[in-house]
């Protein structure tokens, strides 16, 4: 979740919402929401998460749509799974699966800031994966970064989740949107509506940032006109073993925003990117004082 302004600050350690999820601590707040680490008094103390929004700052539907959303999503890997969702007096509610750490948190415990080619074709893949299962249901993300990502060990493997949907929306009908941040896609920044590719296109950015490659040169030039070098010529930015997101960016960028693509030559990409490595196998990591490094 995006850190900004205005957390909810009624609930404290120990607290409870509804009369049922005693508050553990607070894991993060943004514009519309703020989210909850909790525990569920009906059902032997599981742990979940709360996000919570007052409903003086849900003038725009967001709650609605995340709903409409997250129920869709219901068994689908890779989502936050929803328990229950509810209104109070003054907030709107929805509880959910606690999906476990930052894909930035994870990222910071390594020295040099990256993830191993290996391991970050697998958590692009998953990610792709997440993307596509949401664009079926008819919803597109629109604020895919290192902060909606999370890594969660259960049982031996590594387990991959995109979170917040609080700035998603129906993928029709098409809408035009002024987001100019790092992880915008330059279609986006363009004036493009905003479509599935998008999604898609700021997945690989941060996947590019898991890998340590610097895409966007902006020391001389704005973030624009770097993105711009970039997509026009992708396989530059990367040294030979990473070719293959270089290939995944000239897919999507080719995709057209008003029809269904195909995905089959994004998953023959994957399955070929790396001799010897398969997207499919599990994220390599290990335990170190009990806290998951992911190489």
């Amino acid at each position: 979740m995006v850190f900004c302004r205005n957390p909810i600050s009624c609930y404290t350690k120990g607290t409870s919402i509804n009369n049922r999820y005693k508050v553990i601590t607070r894991i993060g707040y943004g514009s519309f929401a703020t989210a909850f680490k909790v525990q569920d008094s009906h059902d032997n103390d599981k742990v979940l998460v709360a996000k919570v929004a007052r409903k003086s700052d849900d003038v725009s539907g967001k709650y609605n749509m995340e709903v409409a959303a997250l129920t869709k999503l219901v068994g689908i890997k890779h989502w936050p799974q929803m328990m229950n969702h509810f209104e109070t007096v003054s907030y709107r509610v929805i509880i959910m699966s606690e999906e476990g750490e930052s894909l930035g948190n994870v990222l910071s415990r390594n020295n040099n800031g990256v993830f191993s080619n290996g391991n970050s074709l697998r958590v692009s893949y998953c990610l792709t994966k997440a993307l596509d299962s949401l664009h079926h249901v008819g919803y597109v993300h629109r604020d895919i970064n290192r902060d909606n990502i999370t890594m969660k060990q259960q049982g031996k493997e590594i387990v991959i989740t995109v979170i917040d949907l609080g700035n998603g929306s129906k993928s029709f009908p098409r809408q035009k949107c002024r987001f100019n941040s790092y992880p915008t896609s330059w279609h986006v920044m363009l004036g493009k509506e905003y479509c599935e590719r998008d999604d898609f296109v700021s997945g690989l950015y941060l996947i590019a940032e898991c890998l340590g490659a610097p895409i966007f040169n902006t020391k001389n030039k704005s973030l624009i006109d770097a993105k711009r070098e970039f997509h026009n010529n992708p396989s530059s930015f990367f040294p030979l073993e990473q070719r293959w997101m270089a290939k995944l960016i000239t897919i999507f960028d080719s995709m057209v925003f008003d029809k269904k693509t195909d995905l089959s030559p994004i998953w023959n990409s994957y399955a070929t990117a790396i001799p010897r490595v398969s997207p499919l196998s599990p994220i390599e990591y290990e335990k170190i004082n009990d806290v998951v490094v992911v190489q």
